[in-house]
């Protein structure tokens, strides 16, 4: 049988650290465990024909770096508009194009995962396959 084995730490079901074109593909709104409205962001994100699955959570908290979380995405998905205004639905979000920033974490049961660490950019075409 033939293979291509992996490098020397190349990760498994995962992107390595950094930037990716990603599309939100659903957003439902729900109840952070602190009581917090919040909306929660299923998204694909691309790298060289590879798709990965990725979420992240938009907490409507009067914690700074929740708040600065909304902004970065509404402006990467070129809305911010609706951050300004204080008001941002999950119909809102499905659809967009966005640039996020993913970082690798361990997680004690599923091993290594990707999370999101924030959003950069403006507006983007998704890439085309």
């Amino acid at each position: 049988m033939n293979f291509q084995p992996l490098g020397e730490g190349e990760m498994v079901g995962v992107f390595p650290a950094g930037s990716y074109d990603a599309t939100v593909q659903t957003a439902e709104v729900t109840t952070s465990s602190k009581g917090n409205e919040m909306i929660v962001l299923k998204m694909v994100a691309y790298k060289d024909g590879e798709e990965q699955k990725v979420m992240d959570w938009l907490v409507a908290s009067d914690h700074p770096l929740c708040r600065d979380k909304i902004r970065q995405f509404c402006q990467s998905a070129g809305i911010s508009e609706l951050y300004e205004a204080g008001s941002l639905t999950a119909e809102d979000c499905v659809g967009r194009n966005v640039t996020v920033r993913l970082k690798v974490e361990d997680d004690v049961e599923y091993g290594q995962q990707n999370r999101v660490s924030g959003y950069r950019g403006t507006p983007h075409a998704r890439p085309s396959s």
